[in-house]
């Protein structure tokens, strides 16, 4: 999307061409305290940029979800697709594998699902022959972790099915004399449609009167409203509107 309120509340410089416009001449806002703890829960350190740019989605339909969608036009018209769209990022993809050795074709199967209790939702694994055995080893490449260890069989030049339940796929590997050849790998991408968990979020919004004083910093300057959403209205998600639109307003000052 080609908006100014979104390119605040995301914050990210320009990455290239191969994913949602932000303008080369945007340059991140240098936030002030009371900024930085909203936008550090917003958007977790640790997160990359595309889990992101997924959560800026999440929070302009939330926005969306509560009529409030003037208020993110108002900072700049221009929009390329619909807010209102929850399709838009539910992307579950197992890319094309990289086999060091073509005599040795992996299948595989699956639709990849996001598992909250490891939050990715892009990786690239790689399995692994450990040296002339039938032995195996999955690894995930984004978090340096071991989904699979074991001994593959072979059946009519096909080995067995292997599950990694992290990730709701599976897989085999084809092909003849399979100890012939020695560490063998194959390496491929999921990717999977981001859930984040926006009752977390709100509890994290919640604790050590960080919304307080994000709402204190230019109080005066800033549209009142959005504080009573956050403070008064029984509902969460108008709750997280005003915070939201409310951080944005004052990230909106810093702007140079």
């Amino acid at each position: 999307m080609i908006n100014h309120f979104r390119t605040l509340l995301l914050n990210l410089p320009r990455a290239g061409e191969d994913e949602e416009f932000i303008s080369a001449k945007f340059a991140p806002v240098v936030l002030t305290i009371p900024l930085t703890p909203i936008f550090q829960i917003l958007f977790p350190p640790a997160a990359s940029r595309q889990h992101k740019v997924m959560l800026v989605q999440t929070y302009l339909n939330l926005i969306q979800s509560t009529d409030f969608r003037a208020q993110v036009l108002n900072y700049d018209p221009r929009i390329t697709y619909d807010l209102a769209d929850s399709q838009y990022f539910q992307i579950n993809n197992i890319s094309v594998p990289a086999n060091s050795d073509s005599n040795f074709p992996i299948l595989i199967t699956g639709n990849p699902a996001y598992n909250m209790t490891n939050p990715i939702a892009k990786d690239t694994l790689q399995v692994r022959q450990i040296g002339s055995s039938f032995a195996i080893v999955v690894t995930s490449q984004v978090t340096n972790t071991i989904l699979y260890e074991g001994i593959l069989t072979f059946t009519n030049g096909t080995s067995n099915t292997v599950t990694i339940p992290t990730y709701n796929i599976q897989f085999a590997i084809a092909g003849q004399n399979f100890t012939a050849t020695t560490n063998k790998t194959w390496t491929f991408d999921v990717e999977m449609a981001y859930q984040p968990d926006i009752l977390a979020t709100y509890v994290s919004l919640s604790s050590g009167g960080v919304a307080g004083a994000m709402f204190n910093y230019n109080r005066s300057q800033c549209n009142s409203m959005y504080e009573a959403l956050w403070v008064q209205h029984f509902n969460t998600i108008y709750k997280l509107t005003g915070l939201l639109l409310g951080y944005v307003e004052r990230v909106n000052l810093l702007y140079v």
